[in-house]
């Protein structure tokens, strides 16, 4: 069986390189979408637990999708919570420790752990959290910032043209002499005619 040498492998998306420092949306993906991943034949190193050798099993990634392995550390992180705990971990009761903020390298019973810690609250957040970022990603639309944009945007807009309105009004009054002051002028301003004289302004408006 071919036996691949640690030391020779690149690990620039090794997911070591991004626990416990501040995150671009860029780091995000790499560690999220094109995180390092032991190739075949990867020799993974033995840990002494008790009285017994253990090393991390290559098929637990395939079972538990947010799982991976860091050459550097030697041992596994959560993806999801090492890019999303940092923002969740205050609503969270329970703070994150291995595989959130250091590695898991003790592999007795680590199947159990780690079905224990997707159980847990914080991790359940940041699964939202990923799949949110995952849906954005697709479509920039649905991105809650780009959102907001094209909200302010559309508001301004329709505020240039009520006021593209209100000038347009005082200059036509102020070329005809008109008084733009009625009767009852005061308070706000209705598209529906009213039974008082409010004004020239105000009816050259509903024009």
């Amino acid at each position: 069986m071919l036996r691949v040498c640690q030391s020779s492998i690149q690990c620039e998306n090794d997911i070591g390189n991004f626990v416990g420092v501040p995150l671009t949306d860029a780091d995000r993906r790499k560690v999220l979408f094109n995180c390092w991943s032991p190739p075949s034949g990867f020799s993974f190193p033995y840990v002494i637990v008790g009285a017994q050798n253990r090393s991390f099993q290559k098929q637990w990634l395939n079972e538990f999708t947010w799982l991976a392995y860091s050459n550097i550390y030697n041992g596994a992180f959560c993806k999801w919570c090492v890019v999303f705990a940092p923002q969740t971990v205050s609503r969270s009761a329970k703070p994150p420790g291995s595989l959130v903020s250091g590695p898991h390298c003790n592999y007795k019973k680590a199947k159990e752990h780690y079905n224990n810690h997707q159980n847990c609250h914080y991790h359940k957040l940041c699964a939202t959290m990923f799949d949110n970022f995952e849906q954005t990603g697709a479509d920039k639309s649905r991105d809650v910032r780009n959102a907001s944009n094209s909200s302010r945007q559309k508001a301004v807009e329709e505020n240039r043209n009520r006021l593209s309105h209100i000038i347009r009004t005082i200059e036509f009054c102020g070329r005809q002499e008109m008084p733009l002051r009625g009767h009852r002028d005061a308070g706000a301003f209705s598209l529906d005619e009213t039974d008082c004289n409010d004004g020239v302004f105000k009816a050259a408006l509903r024009l």
